[in-house]
């Protein structure tokens, strides 16, 4: 990377050392950076330019991320998400990986690691990721959603680690009954010596709770949270618990005549004192331009409090179907903006003016196979995705054309 790019990064990530998300403790000193003042965000929530980080696919289309920040690096790094690839909507590539970042921006596979964590389900596909830190074992849990599409079933599944290479064997949690149905999204925390599962009905978000033991948890009967959420229907989540008494939920969800395609990001809080939910209140919204990665939905968020402010992970997809994730910060949830990372002439993409299916004709970028793809420029920003096999481009100059499982520039003239 250039090294005004890492000047760049260095300023925003100044303060980045001081709530460790592996505890629930808001650090109450100054903060150590301005979120409001980083030149690469947007005036508004939505990031212009996705995180650019591949998967085991060779493409960076990872929704479902759950991230965690070590105020002192764990194993090396001081965050560590766990993600699916989901290209195109593509089930057999939804998978549990895991990256680390030492910046919360440039992610990478961990070190001795092979993604994905899960072999491919044969007659299903893996699903909605989630990471949990045992302070009082060292061990970092990932959980996950497995969907047997062959005998109707779901299940919570785990595994864990002590190094982040080494992982456990797959432990089942929990699986689907004539109770406990959909189980979308689970959020696994740990409060007063229990385990507490937060997931979703397609409607509602259920809890249920379970003593921690050596053996498969038993868990109580599941409860509707009574959040006042009017006509809306929660799917995805995650929730946060820095604070003794707050529990903090970032929500997507969509309204009447809507579905989880065409959903919108949502922040609502409970006062674990009084039981209490807040209305939830739209924090993030479906870029109003049809042409960015984030116009069609708004999908599973991952919300951290860092030292001065808040980081919103958030998954997105696009009116071609791409699935992309993002960074949005702020001191608080209300005030977002979205960090848009530099795109520049170092990334590992391939310079050319014709390859594969695809062909320059005038400003026309073609792919003859019909196959989707999309078209940025140089700075990162989205010019168009492919509905036709076809797009046109502003002028001439360089463009990075982004396929299904590769990146590479391409010259127009």
């Amino acid at each position: 990377m250039m090294l005004k790019n890492k000047i760049r990064l260095l300023l925003f990530v100044v303060g980045l050392l001081a709530v460790s998300v592996a505890g629930c403790t808001a650090d109450a000193e100054p903060p150590a950076f301005d979120f409001t003042s980083t030149e690469n965000l947007s005036d508004g929530p939505n990031a212009t330019v996705p995180l650019q980080f591949n998967n085991y696919l060779g493409n960076n289309e990872n929704i479902h991320p759950k991230v965690l920040y070590f105020k002192t690096p764990w194993n090396g790094y001081k965050f560590w998400m766990a993600y699916t690839p989901y290209p195109l909507g593509e089930t057999k590539a939804e998978n549990p990986c895991i990256a680390v970042s030492n910046d919360g921006i440039n992610w990478e596979d961990v070190p001795g690691l092979s993604n994905p964590l899960f072999d491919m389900f044969e007659v299903g596909y893996n699903s909605d990721t989630h990471l949990l830190y045992r302070e009082d074992t060292g061990v970092l849990e990932c959980w996950w959603r497995p969907h047997d599409q062959v005998a109707h079933k779901v299940y919570v599944c785990r595994r864990t680690t002590k190094d982040g290479i080494n992982w456990t064997e797959t432990e089942k949690m929990l699986e689907s009954d004539n109770n406990i149905k959909s189980i979308l999204s689970p959020v696994i925390m740990i409060r007063d010596g229990k385990y507490y599962l937060y997931y979703s009905n397609q409607t509602d978000i259920v809890m249920l709770t379970a003593d921690i033991t050596d053996d498969k948890p038993v868990w109580s009967e599941p409860e509707i949270l009574p959040i006042d959420k009017g006509d809306l229907s929660l799917w995805h989540h995650d929730i946060i618990n820095y604070d003794p008494d707050l529990l903090e939920f970032a929500i997507c969800a969509f309204e009447p005549g809507g579905s989880h395609n065409t959903a919108d990001l949502y922040y609502v809080t409970q006062n674990l004192k009084t039981g209490e939910f807040s209305k939830p209140v739209k924090i993030l919204g479906r870029s109003s331009d049809k042409s960015a990665f984030d116009s069609r939905s708004i999908y599973r968020a991952s919300i951290l409090r860092v030292r001065g402010g808040y980081m919103v992970y958030y998954s997105a997809i696009d009116f071609s179907r791409h699935r992309h994730m993002a960074l949005s910060v702020g001191t608080s949830p209300f005030n977002l903006r979205g960090y848009n990372p530099v795109v520049d002439d170092e990334n590992d993409i391939t310079e050319v003016a014709e390859r594969a299916f695809f062909s320059v004709n005038g400003r026309n970028i073609k792919n003859s196979a019909s196959l989707p793809f999309s078209v940025w420029d140089i700075s990162g920003r989205l010019i168009d995705n492919s509905k036709s096999g076809e797009i046109e481009v502003p002028g001439s100059g360089m463009y990075i054309v982004k396929g299904l499982s590769d990146a590479f520039k391409i010259v127009v003239k």
